[in-house]
């Protein structure tokens, strides 16, 4: 078995371990599989918009491959790339432009997640938790100020939204249920 010594990390390595590097006089490539993936995570680090913006080009440059090559991958293994989807979906980060959309006020995936662990993960209004609800919990703002107030059910935000965010018209829906008790 031939081994190479790692220019990088000076460790002496079977020669699977290296890619292949048609410029160079042996064909192999002087780091590791290991150190070359470390340089590479470094400079995108460093360059993340040069990276970017090269992957973009790269991308409206070869449009047609890239796309034939996917509806393939995706005829030969659909279930493969819907286990990949689900892994990969969380239900709060897709409302975030919603919440943008919507004006609300310093809303974010994170300050959602803080507000969910404060309410215990329940409804603020109906105390009912988030696993016994089909849909997640909806933010609740301020129609005026654009600020957020707490995580609600659809049934509470519709329920508060419908009577116009009014204490008056709740109190008034108050009456009347009571009238009717």
């Amino acid at each position: 078995m031939e081994t190479k010594k790692c220019t990088t990390c000076k460790i002496e390595q079977s020669l699977s371990e290296y890619r292949k590097d048609a410029s160079r006089s042996n064909g192999i490539h002087p780091t590791c599989n290991t150190c070359n993936k470390e340089i590479q995570k470094r400079w995108y680090k460093n360059n993340k918009e040069k990276a970017k913006q090269t992957a973009s080009e790269n991308y409206h440059k070869n449009k047609d491959q890239i796309n034939s090559k996917r509806r393939q991958d995706r005829l030969i293994n659909p279930e493969k790339l819907r286990a990949q989807a689900r892994a990969n979906y969380d239900p709060i980060k897709g409302k975030v432009s919603g919440w943008k959309a919507a004006g609300i006020k310093n809303m974010t995936y994170e300050r959602y997640l803080e507000m969910l662990k404060n309410q215990n993960d329940c409804c603020a209004i109906c105390n009912t938790h988030k696993d016994s609800l089909k849909r997640q919990l909806a933010v609740d703002h301020c129609h005026i100020t654009n600020e957020a107030r707490g995580l609600l059910c659809d049934a509470c935000n519709g329920g508060i939204g419908k009577l116009r965010d009014s204490i008056v018209m709740l109190k008034k829906a108050i009456k009347y249920l009571k009238n009717y008790e």
